[in-house]
């Protein structure tokens, strides 16, 4: 009888079905809702009345809406995969032996995050392409830029993962990840940054 997969090839095949089990159709209209909203941004920024003047810092004014949408993608990509598992428990059909929950939710955050993954370079792409277009030259910081965003978008998608855990509900993960990101971290930014004023004029 051969010896089950190990923990990592489990994760590994708990990836790729859940990648596969999702709608080929669904995945690419919500890719597209991201890359329209992308072309949304950008051609505001392309057509603007006022534009930065060299291509370092109009690349660097796409960065900001990268805050908004990669929490958008996460919510989109991240919030069904971690609490359709309580719902239908798809992903134990894969295996003739008991899973770990750890395996399971590694897999299915790894699937998540490759879609993530996918919107962000759609946005960069598109960001290029603008950038070239308005200054015929992309500055090698953009590329560099892909980096932080990527692990922006590993945090963001770690925070749906853990309030899906806790909630069991897509919908409602999705809505405390927003109310960290845009209430609760820059409230706490705000109260840090008092903090220090206090602590400076003491």
């Amino acid at each position: 009888m051969p010896s089950p997969p190990g923990d990592f090839k489990q994760v590994l095949i708990v990836a790729k079905f859940e990648g596969g089990f999702e709608s080929w159709k669904s995945v690419l209209g919500n890719i597209l809702i991201l890359a329209v909203a992308s072309a949304v941004i950008m051609t505001l920024l392309v057509f603007a009345p006022v534009r930065p003047d060299t291509p370092e810092t109009f690349a660097a004014s796409f960065l900001f809406p990268v805050f908004f949408l990669v929490p958008l993608a996460a919510a989109i990509f991240g919030a069904g995969s971690v609490t359709s598992e309580f719902e239908t428990k798809t992903a134990h059909l894969t295996f003739s032996n008991p899973v770990k929950r750890t395996v399971l939710a590694a897999g299915k955050f790894l699937a998540s995050l490759f879609y993530v993954c996918c919107a962000i370079l759609i946005f960069y792409l598109g960001c290029s392409v603008a950038t070239y277009y308005v200054f015929g030259s992309v500055p090698a910081g953009l590329a560099v830029s892909i980096v932080p965003s990527i692990l922006y978008g590993c945090a963001v998608l770690a925070l749906v993962f853990l309030f899906g855990f806790i909630f069991r509900n897509g919908v409602v993960a999705g809505a405390f990840m927003f109310a960290v990101i845009f209430l609760c971290m820059p409230l706490l930014k705000l109260f840090l940054s008092d903090m220090g004023h206090a602590h400076g004029t003491c």
